[in-house]
């Protein structure tokens, strides 16, 4: 089972983590070509009903397509290299602006403000991180 994984401010979901797992692996697999969603599942290290879970997400986004009886295969209908880390989180759920975010802190002390701040900055980076690369990218390597 795939957790999810962030830093000590950051966490991402477990969905979020299976999504991009998913998106890699069917990149991987081969961009162009039907993948079985078993096959998608082994190469991102979760399960084929964990899997299952996330498709119809990526599938509302536009972002794979299912065919056969009960979703079995998937293809991309982007290329990887045109799916941004911010589409699979989109897709999902995921909200960037609301990660990291210390409510109520800065009014405690100097240092929950200092805090705060390296939150926020670290939030605005990551957020633009995941606007920058692409699933291509991760799966060939070059993150």
């Amino acid at each position: 089972m795939v957790e999810g994984t962030g830093s000590r401010f950051l966490q991402f979901s477990r969905i979020t983590v299976l999504a991009t797992n998913g998106m890699v692996a069917m990149a991987t697999l081969g961009a162009d070509r039907e993948c079985e969603v078993s096959a998608v599942a082994e190469k991102a290290g979760a399960s084929v009903e964990e899997m299952r879970t996330v498709v119809p997400l990526l599938e509302r986004a536009g972002l794979v397509h299912c065919n056969g009886s009960g979703g079995t295969r998937l293809r991309l209908c982007r290329k990887p290299d045109t799916v941004t880390l911010l589409d699979v989180a989109r897709a999902v759920g995921e909200d960037l602006e609301s990660h990291g975010r210390t409510r109520g802190l800065a009014s405690c002390s100097p240092l929950a403000r200092a805090l705060e701040e390296v939150n926020d900055r670290l939030r605005d980076d990551v957020a633009a991180l995941f606007r920058a690369k692409t699933v291509g990218e991760l799966a060939n390597g070059r993150v």
